[in-house]
C-alpha cells in the first residue's frame, strides 16, 4: 500500500487461499492486512481492502471470502467490522492456534 502523500509503501494486504492443519489448501480464501505502526488508524487497511474484496467477488467469482484475527487484535477486528464482514465463531482450523474468523458473502 502506498499513501499518495508519501509513495512510501506501509503495508501489505493479500488474498490468499487458505491451508488447514496440514498445510493442504482448502476451498477458502481468506483477506488480511499487515501495516507499519505509523500508519495505523489512517483508513488504509479498510480502503485498500474494499479493492481487493471487490476483485475477490468481481474477478475471481468468489463466493464467500474470510478474514481471520487473533480476538486482541483490535485494530484489525475495527477493520473487519467496518468492511461488514460477519461472525463466524472462533477457529483452530488455521494457523495452528484459535482465531476469531468472520466472513462476507458475494453480494453479485
Amino acid at each position: 500500500m502506498l499513501p499518495k502523500e508519501t509513495e512510501e509503501i506501509v503495508g501489505t494486504i493479500i488474498l490468499i487461499q487458505l491451508r488447514d492443519e496440514d498445510e493442504q489448501l482448502t476451498p477458502n480464501y481468506e483477506i488480511g492486512w499487515h501495516l507499519k505502526k505509523s500508519a495505523w488508524g489512517k483508513g488504509y487497511a479498510t480502503e485498500a481492502a474494499k479493492v481487493i474484496l471487490d476483485y475477490g467477488f468481481k474477478t475471481l467469482k468468489l463466493p464467500v471470502i474470510y478474514s481471520i484475527a487473533r480476538s486482541e487484535n483490535t485494530n484489525s477486528l475495527r477493520v473487519i467490522q467496518r468492511l461488514g464482514m460477519t461472525p463466524v465463531g472462533r477457529t483452530t482450523k488455521y494457523y495452528k492456534m484459535e482465531l476469531e474468523m468472520f466472513k462476507l458473502v458475494n453480494p453479485m
